[in-house]
């Protein structure tokens, strides 16, 4: 080989060398921005779905807020109709107290020793009172 050719296959190669090298740095570039892109595309989706997620727990806020407010007028109800049922007991202990002594009043009346009457006994004992006198 002489020198001409020589020099020429050291220009062909340095030539080739800087189109592999120039060929490296597009391809590397078009590989960031490939890159760039999709970490772009997938930011949005994260922000997509960070909204989505708030919305979410808004929506779940207020169905939390609407059943602590259906809890609290449960509640409240409970309440009234338990005072509700203490004075219907309280009334009742009252009809039972005055059932005991209109009986005792009626055996002193009758003096009737027999058994003692108690509240549930009323209906007998107007039957039997009626019955006697009926005679």
């Amino acid at each position: 080989m002489n020198d001409t050719q020589t020099t020429t296959v050291i220009i062909v190669v340095i030539v080739v060398l800087l189109l592999v090298a120039a060929i490296a740095v597009v391809v590397a570039r078009r590989g960031k921005a490939q890159r760039q892109e999709q970490e772009r595309r997938r930011a949005d989706e994260l922000r997509q779905q960070a909204e989505r997620d708030r919305l979410t727990a808004a929506d779940r806020e207020a169905r939390a807020a609407q059943a602590q407010a259906e809890a609290q007028r449960a509640e409240v109800e409970a309440q009234r109709l338990r005072q509700e049922a203490d004075e219907h007991a309280r009334s009742a202990q009252q009809v039972h107290h005055r059932a005991d002594e209109r009986l005792g009043e009626a055996h002193k009346l009758t003096g009737d020793r027999g058994r003692p009457l108690d509240s549930n006994d009323i209906d007998g004992a107007h039957a039997r009172r009626d019955g006697d006198a009926r005679r």
